[in-house]
Formats: C-alpha cells, sequence, structure tokens
C-alpha cells in the first residue's frame, strides 16, 4: 500500500516523546513489510526539508504553530495526486480535520489519548480554549476507522460519542531483544528510576517530594531522574530537590540513549510513574520487561499497563503519600518485589513492535479495502 501519515511531531523532533516512538514503530513496521510510507510533519529549528528515516520518507512543512494550515496547503497542492490509497492522522492536542478535505481515499485515525476537561497542569493555559474545542471537535470523526492505545482511551472516545465499533486498540511494543532483565546490574541500595519526558504533567515534583517518605524509612535510597525535557524545569527539579535536602539523593541524567535508559532499568529496584494521564505508558512496559516493577498514579493508561498487586502497584492520584508508601512497600518488601518483578517480565512478553505494526497494516488495508479503488 502507499500510505500517507500526517503528524505534529516525527520522532526527532526536540519535543518527541511516547506518542511519537507508537507512531514511529508503527510506520516503521509497515516499511519493513514492503509498504511505501510518508510521513508529513511539522519543522523544528535545524531540521531538514526532507529526509529518510527507517525508511519512511520525512516531509516537514511549517512550524507547530501553523502546521494545521501548512498540512491543509500542502495536501492539496502537492500531495493530492500522488496516489496515496490511505491518509493516516495521528491526533495530538488539536485535530487537522483530515476527513473534511481528504475524501479519497479514507482517512483513518490515531488518537493517544484526551484531556477531557482535566486541563489543569497539563495544558499551557493560552492553549487550554484550544485544546478543549479540539476534543469538542473530535466529535467530527465519528465515520473513520480510529485506532487508540488503551481501553481507557477507548472509553473516554465513546464517551464522547465515537461509534465504539469505529474504534480499535493497539497497545504499544518493544524490543524483548533490548529489554530484558540483567539481575547483577541492580544497585545495592534501594533505588527508584522515573523515566520519561520531562513535563509539568508528569507531575515529576511528586515523586521528588515523595522520596521525603522513602527516606525516612530507607536513608540510603536514591531517585534516578532521566528523559527528555525543558531543561527550565530540570532547573526548578534540581532546586526542589536541594530545598528537601535530597540533592544527594536525587541523580538528574538528561537526556539518555537508548543503551543507557535500559541501564537505568535494569538497575533500579522499582520504577515510578506520577503523570495525571497516559495513553498507556511505554516506560511501564519497558521497565517491566528488564525485570523492574511500577509504582504509579491510578489514572488512565497506568491502569491499562499496570495490574495492580501483580505487576506493580497503584496509588490514588495527587497523593504524594501514598506514592511514599508504595515506593516503601515495594522497595522493602522483597518478596512482593520478587513476585512483581516475575510477573512483570512475563507482562511485558506480552507486547512486541511487530504485532502492533501487523495489526495496524490489517487495518490500514481493511480499510483501503472496504473504501474501493481511489477516484
Amino acid at each position: 500500500m502507499k500510505v500517507l501519515v500526517i503528524s505534529w511531531r516525527d520522532i526527532n523532533h526536540p519535543e518527541a516523546g511516547g506518542a511519537e516512538l507508537y507512531l514511529h514503530e508503527l510506520t516503521k513496521g509497515l516499511c519493513s513489510s514492503g509498504h511505501e510510507i510518508t510521513l508529513l510533519t511539522s519543522r523544528y529549528k535545524g531540521s531538514a526539508g526532507q529526509e529518510i528515516i527507517d525508511g519512511v520518507k520525512v516531509i516537514r512543512k511549517g512550524s507547530k504553530y501553523i502546521f494545521n494550515l501548512a498540512v491543509f496547503w500542502t495536501y492539496l497542492r502537492e500531495l493530492r495526486s500522488n496516489g496515496y490509497q490511505i491518509v493516516v492522522e495521528d491526533v495530538y492536542l488539536f485535530p487537522l480535520f483530515t476527513p473534511i478535505f481528504v475524501h479519497k481515499p479514507r482517512t483513518v485515525v490515531i488518537t493517544n489519548h484526551l484531556y477531557m476537561g482535566n486541563f489543569l497542569g497539563q495544558v499551557p493555559l493560552p492553549f487550554i480554549p484550544v485544546v478543549w474545542l479540539g476534543e469538542k471537535a473530535l466529535r467530527l470523526y465519528h465515520k473513520p476507522p480510529m485506532i487508540t492505545l488503551s481501553v481507557s482511551t477507548k472509553k473516554d472516545l465513546v464517551d464522547m460519542g465515537i461509534p465504539e465499533e469505529n474504534i480499535t486498540i493497539i497497545n504499544p511494543g518493544l524490543d524483548c531483544e533490548l529489554y530484558r532483565p540483567n539481575t547483577p546490574l541492580k544497585t545495592r541500595y534501594p533505588s527508584v528510576v522515573y523515566l520519561g519526558m520531562i513535563k509539568k504533567k508528569k507531575n515529576i515534583d511528586h515523586l521528588i517530594k515523595a522520596m521525603v517518605r522513602v527516606k525516612e524509612v530507607l536513608p540510603e535510597a536514591r531517585l534516578f531522574i532521566a528523559g527528555r525535557g525543558s531543561p527550565r524545569l530540570y532547573r526548578n527539579l534540581k532546586a526542589l530537590a536541594d530545598r528537601l535536602n535530597l540533592d544527594s539523593s536525587v541523580e538528574f541524567y538528561g537526556e539518555v540513549t537508548v543503551e543507557e535508559k535500559i541501564r537505568l532499568f535494569q538497575s533500579a529496584w522499582v520504577s515510578a510513574h506520577p503523570s495525571a494521564k497516559e495513553g498507556w505508558g511505554i516506560p511501564v512496559i519497558e521497565a517491566n520487561a528488564c525485570g523492574t516493577p511500577a509504582v504509579a498514579y491510578d489514572v488512565p493508561g497506568h491502569r491499562d499497563s499496570i495490574s495492580n498487586g501483580e505487576t506493580g502497584l497503584l496509588v490514588s492520584y495527587g497523593d504524594i503519600g501514598a506514592l511514599g508508601s508504595g515506593m516503601v512497600k515495594l522497595l522493602t518488601d522483597t518478596e512482593l518485589r520478587e513476585k512483581l518483578s516475575q510477573n512483570a517480565v512475563a507482562w511485558a512478553s506480552k507486547f512486541r513492535w511487530d504485532k502492533s505494526a501487523a495489526d495496524f497494516s490489517a487495518i490500514l488495508q481493511g480499510a483501503g479495502v472496504e473504501d474501493g479503488p481511489k477516484e
């Protein structure tokens, strides 16, 4: 098949996170199966106008602030006549309304997660009305096949008015050859790792505050924080650790390579995930595959990727005391931690990118057949 994918960001974008990884792995898998994939995305400082990434032809047009306009004009003027059999829109914050201006070929939509009115602390204040309107506008997407990552997001979409029969769940995957346990790497002291995007909505400050509780019980415990994100937010988090006298107990790694990420997951005793909402929680499963159980807030996404009491622990959202107590429980109860670790490895083995890509390919081919020949 010849497929056009439209997304606000590509995998090399400085702000790329789990949503971009998910899309990249799906499209990379399509290329490996012989499909021809073009990704239309936004430009960023220093980016090339075009390049090939893992077989995907990437075309960048317009900045993130005008990308929706750039998509409309680029498609109508440059791409509409290129013979695509399917157009895939990856919805992020504000939809691009492809079903309105793409009539043939058929549109397929990917939606990672919705805010559903929970904007406080997750979206910059000036953009809240835009995101709110964007989510309301998703009601226009009641006809295209829709892909999402979890049962939680599927429920949100159904509540919004998207027909349940139009929605297919494709869980993220991982590379089990890379992400695997390495017990000798475990630290000699109790350790917790947060590895993901450094953003306000991830509530990493909650995790640092929860370490005060952990240190009361386990003075030698340490917290590792790593991931791509805002230098300003990193500075604020470091200042918070200093104010709480945790400067010697919290280690900041910044952005790390895949190899470094795996070593951190393998070496930590517990992974922690205090974000407000997720589409799924890819770092949870990556840590699980490395034999590291999770403690997280009981929110959409986490309650899909974590089996409470089996592969990790879920605690009430925003309860920093409960977050700290959950970490203490796993760090001090060796029998429980080892049980959850074994379960986590078995659980993570069910999720593979090649299966996700195969499921994605089946949906696109089904949509293409249903749509009939391109006009």
